[in-house]
């Protein structure tokens, strides 16, 4: 399209270009009266532009603006002055409307249309442009599309439909349902089969909305359904609720079962209110105190207790509902509806229920029996202290006997053996072999019961000293005794067998008094064989290693076994072997003051083994 804006174009000629002199006033006054025409035609066209609310713009063909309206200029955000005769900046494809984004500074914006004409200006080729300021409407058209697109896109189903129950609208999820659900387009899942006649019965109405359930392929849906007669259109909302649904069967199954908890569990359960009064109590908690449940609940749980604990047990209370955070344990007596009383263990606890009333929980245990059992128990612990009294002053007096067998005994032992010895010295020229033997044999057991007392002295004290554990070396130790035993006896062929490594926890210097005992039995129960076999080792015994001392020495019957760990109890004379029977009995004392046992094993004339543990 083009078009011409020229405000006027007039021709004055004469005939052949000669006045004509009766024409020349009314030409002139035609002249004077086109010209004012024209002048009148222009300022109309500049006020119609000037008023145009829309911006027009003529842009020569040099890109430079020739004429500016002043919408235009409010569009392109400058003042009309100032843009006359400046180039325009934007495209000018002809016929051809563009949308423009327009920047104002400070981040503001506006969205332009254009539209682009070809047109003449002052007789030379130019575009006439039109803007509009369109941001307002793009901002609109925006919000509406957003508005539109959240029934399309919300996760909920939802649907549309005309009076006939045809679907007229239904977006992306309630598509997937009536999909996973195998009906066919346009049919309803949701809509009531009485839907038209609701309609029906509501013409003009108001807008009626009900709630409902209903499952398809495993899967719950809540319906929100409106029903607007006066647009003869139903809109269903839904919404899956599986989740909610079976958690709340799975409440509804929690609170069952906590029901029969409560009612079949065996120990004692009740609720009290604030003011102690008892608002449920369980049928084993009723049972054991002899009431049946309708005749506790609604009572003071202050009947239920001993007159004399009362008062102590409503303080305990009132902390209980001071410190609902904390769990409290009590211990009182109870009376039972026969008048019988028992001991309880109680805990509680106030928590809120779901109206935000405070309440005591209480659990309570019978410990009647276990109270019974602590009475005896204390009893024996007094009977206990006592005895240890008694075995202290036993001690004691033990200590009294040893200080005597120590001094008063020992003293004239060694008068009687220094007297022999001066009578042997001075007289033996005087008296004849048979007396010089007796005088020998007087100071040999006088030496013979000095050492008994030292060996009677030592036993006694075993059990007084602390027993002090540390690493010890058993190999070690064992080849120690066997070389000094070898050195009291040089010319015996004997033959000790000791391994490595052998390292127990215990007391070294208890322990060396035991293998030297083992190893000097073992020494002196071979000394009538030509070849002395003697061995130290370990063994497995019910799961635990058990060390043994093993001779093929003289050997005893087991059926004396029993003597052998006895003080003073020997199970050979002594012509044959030396001793006090003693030894064993020490070795056995000090073992069990390290927790283990000590055995043995013989056959008379095969030799002995005798075992022992040491504990961890």
């Amino acid at each position: 399209m083009r078009v011409n804006i020229k405000f006027g174009h007039l021709f004055c000629c004469t005939k052949w270009g000669r006045p004509m002199p009766g024409r020349d006033a009314n030409l002139k006054t035609l002249l004077e009266e086109r010209t004012e025409a024209l002048r009148a035609c222009e300022a109309g066209f500049r006020n119609i532009i000037d008023r145009c609310a829309d911006g027009i713009v003529v842009v020569d063909g040099n890109g430079l603006i020739r004429l500016i309206n002043p919408a235009a200029a409010v569009i392109l955000g400058r003042k009309s002055g100032k843009l006359q005769g400046k180039p325009f900046g934007f495209p000018t494809v002809t016929g051809k409307t563009t949308e423009l984004e327009i920047e104002h500074g400070k981040g503001k914006k506006s969205v332009v249309e254009t539209l682009v004409v070809d047109t003449e200006w002052e007789g030379d080729r130019a575009h006439l442009v039109t803007l509009r300021d369109i941001t307002e409407r793009k901002r609109l058209e925006a919000e509406s599309e957003q508005l539109a697109s959240i029934p399309r896109l919300n996760p909920n189903p939802i649907m549309e439909l005309d009076a006939g129950g045809r679907m007229i609208f239904c977006n992306r999820a309630a598509e997937e349902v009536i999909k996973n659900a195998g009906m066919r387009d346009g049919n309803n899942p949701f809509s009531p089969a009485d839907l038209q006649e609701i309609l029906r019965d509501l013409p003009g109405g108001k807008p009626l909305q009900y709630i409902r359930k209903v499952e398809i392929n495993g899967s719950i849906f809540g319906e929100r359904i409106y029903l607007a007669p006066q647009f003869n259109t139903v809109r269903i909302y839904a919404n899956d609720i599986t989740e909610s649904v079976r958690a709340e069967e799975a409440l509804r199954f929690s609170e069952a079962r906590y029901r029969a908890l409560h009612r079949d569990n065996p120990t004692m359960l009740a609720t009290l209110g604030t003011d102690f009064t008892i608002l449920s109590v369980n049928p084993a908690c009723a049972s054991q105190l002899g009431y049946a449940t309708d005749e506790l609940e609604g009572q003071s749980v202050l009947k239920l207790f001993y007159e004399e604990d009362r008062p102590a047990v409503i303080e305990q209370l009132r902390m209980c509902l001071q410190n609902p955070k904390r769990v409290h344990r009590w211990q009182f007596r109870k009376v039972r509806k026969d008048g019988e009383l028992l001991w309880v263990e109680e805990l509680a606890h106030a928590v809120y229920d779901l109206n935000g009333v405070l309440n005591i929980l209480l659990v309570c245990q019978d410990i009647t029996e276990r109270k019974r059992v602590d009475e005896e128990i204390e009893i024996l612990n007094t009977n206990l202290a006592a005895r240890a009294a008694e075995l202290e002053a036993a001690y004691r007096e033990l200590e009294a006997f040893s200080h005597t067998v120590s001094h008063d005994l020992r003293a004239p032992l060694t008068n009687i053996g220094g007297y022999s010895q001066i009578v042997l010295d001075l007289c033996a020229d005087r008296l004849d072999e048979g007396c010089r033997g007796y005088i020998r044999e007087i100071y040999r057991g006088t030496e013979r019961m000095n050492q008994l007392i030292d060996t009677i002295l030592s036993f006694s004290r075993l059990g007084r000293g602390e027993l002090r554990r540390e690493p010890v070396n058993l190999c070690e130790m064992a080849r120690e005794i066997a070389a000094e035993l070898q050195v009291t006896q040089p010319e015996r062929r004997a033959f000790f067998s000791i391994p490595e490594g052998l390292t127990v926890n215990g007391d070294p210097k208890l322990l060396r008094i035991v293998l030297e005992n083992l190893l000097g039995n073992a020494w002196k129960y071979t000394g009538s064989r030509e070849n002395s076999q003697i061995e130290f080792g370990v063994a497995e015994s019910a799961g635990k290693q058990a060390y043994f001392v093993r001779d093929n020495g003289a050997g005893f019957d087991m059926d004396e076994a029993d003597k052998l760990f006895i003080p003073f109890q020997r199970l050979h004379s002594a012509e044959g072997f030396e001793g006090y029977g003693i030894g064993l009995a020490t070795a056995e004392r000090i073992i069990r003051r390290h927790g283990g046992r000590i055995w043995a094993e013989s056959k008379p004339g095969e030799g002995a083994t005798f075992y022992f543990t040491i504990p961890a």
